[in-house]
């Protein structure tokens, strides 16, 4: 008595194990890269809400010195105020997307005292950080954007006659933002 069995072959099922291995690593790679874009996108937009609630709730102060310059920032003014998104605050603390550490605090332009604020933002991937300092924040005095600095280092401020308000060069946006992992940015507005 004779049975024909079918059914695949290892080297068929090698096969096809081999290009779903393939598949699986671009998924991944794209996935990385999607995560990336939405982190930026998303640092982006949790910047700009600051501001705009910021300067929002001071439109009718000439000072910003009810934000503390400390270590910690006036958690009960940023919270009944919503000066940050919801979904920042964590307790006690502020955290952007990457879940690094967030400050507002007041700031001086130039020698001005408290005529400015200041957002920061740690532990920002170096991907990421060259994206964020090079991104296009607006010309002139409407942007309100007077300075960044990327781990301490002043890379862009604005020209004290003419208040233009170029972005980061990405050479320089390169050199500064050298952690692979925890690059600090500060913006300071006003």
């Amino acid at each position: 008595m004779k049975t024909n069995e079918t059914g695949r072959s290892m080297i068929e099922m090698l096969g096809v194990l081999a290009i779903i291995g393939v598949l699986s690593v671009g998924g991944i790679a794209g996935y990385s890269k999607a995560m990336n874009v939405y982190r930026v996108n998303k640092s982006v937009d949790q910047l700009m809400q600051i501001v705009a609630s910021t300067r929002s709730l001071f439109a009718g102060h000439k000072l910003y010195t009810s934000l503390t310059k400390s270590n910690k920032p006036n958690m009960d003014l940023i919270k009944k105020a919503h000066l940050v998104p919801d979904d920042m605050i964590n307790g006690n603390t502020i955290e952007n997307v990457y879940g690094g550490e967030v400050l507002l605090n007041k700031a001086n332009k130039g020698s001005r005292t408290d005529k400015a604020f200041s957002v920061y933002f740690a532990m920002i991937p170096q991907s990421s950080c060259i994206e964020l300092a090079t991104k296009e924040w607006g010309q002139g005095k409407t942007s309100g954007l007077y300075s960044i600095s990327i781990n301490g280092t002043v890379v862009h401020q604005a020209d004290a006659t003419d208040d233009k308000k170029n972005p980061v060069g990405i050479a320089k946006a390169a050199t500064n933002c050298n952690s692979a992992t925890d690059n600090k940015i500060l913006w300071v507005f006003y």
